[in-house]
């Protein structure tokens, strides 16, 4: 009889659902970024999902296999919108510094560099101009800079891609840590806003490796559909807190 309930006992714990706990948490990749687009971000990226919080945990987007659906909720105003993955990262957010024109598609990249930064193997790119021959030589005004990315493992391409898209950035199968434009007149330290040097339109304060809950990844249930990017981010209270947190970002 001792004999039947071990086993018994064995058979349940077998089951699927006893080892239910043990899912609740995973590991993801964990970004600190400022974006000229959208202000301070932090991002979460696994194999099987992504999540930008934007300015604060309030105002977030999130997408996940098997469809990759995007979504981006303000918490606050209990305001979204929804795309599908490929809607998604072909269109022009409507935050990227109010740009009629989308930059992206038509931007080409050539390798110059393959640095090691603070221990990650990179890749710098110049922002590069295609020639009536086909060669590619890089910028020497407009959007003259740099893209700098690194090589990452176990995150899913999706995620990354939709991270590009929402920072405005070119599409590339690593993820984008820099994107400087060259000698513009003026870009933010800290507080300051200083005259001269590079301008970083995008920055990378930390990454890391952190358990997370797989809660962190779940959409929003209902929310009141607005039509665009910035009718889920900005009100009085959303803009004055990503201004803010932008800044912070730089210190």
């Amino acid at each position: 009889m001792r004999r039947l309930l071990s086993l018994s006992l064995y058979a349940l714990l077998s089951l699927p659902w006893a080892i239910a706990p043990a899912l609740a948490e995973e590991k993801a990749l964990y970004l600190k970024q400022a974006a000229v687009s959208v202000g301070a971000t932090e991002s979460y990226l696994t194999s099987q999902a992504i999540r930008i919080n934007i300015a604060s945990d309030k105002i977030f987007l999130i997408a996940k296999a098997p469809s990759w659906r995007v979504v981006l909720f303000n918490s606050m105003t209990k305001s979204g919108m929804e795309m599908s993955y490929p809607k998604w990262i072909a269109h022009h957010p409507t935050w990227n510094h109010g740009k009629a024109d989308d930059w992206v598609p038509s931007e080409h990249l050539l390798k110059v560099a393959s640095p090691t930064i603070d221990g990650r193997h990179c890749t710098d790119y110049v922002l590069a101009e295609l020639m009536p021959n086909g060669r590619l030589v890089p910028k020497h005004g407009g959007t003259a800079g740099h893209l700098v990315v690194t090589e990452v493992s176990g995150i899913a391409p999706q995620a990354i891609h939709i991270l590009q898209r929402t920072l405005d950035l070119p599409q590339t199968a690593d993820l984008p840590l820099r994107l400087t434009l060259n000698g513009k007149l003026g870009h933010v330290e800290g507080m300051k806003f200083v005259m001269g040097g590079d301008s970083h339109l995008v920055t990378t304060k930390a990454i890391k490796t952190v358990p997370v809950s797989v809660s962190l990844f779940a959409y929003p249930k209902t929310f009141k559909t607005v039509p665009l990017e910035l009718d889920v981010l900005y009100d009085s209270k959303t803009l004055n807190g990503n201004v803010e947190q932008f800044l912070d970002a730089f210190k």
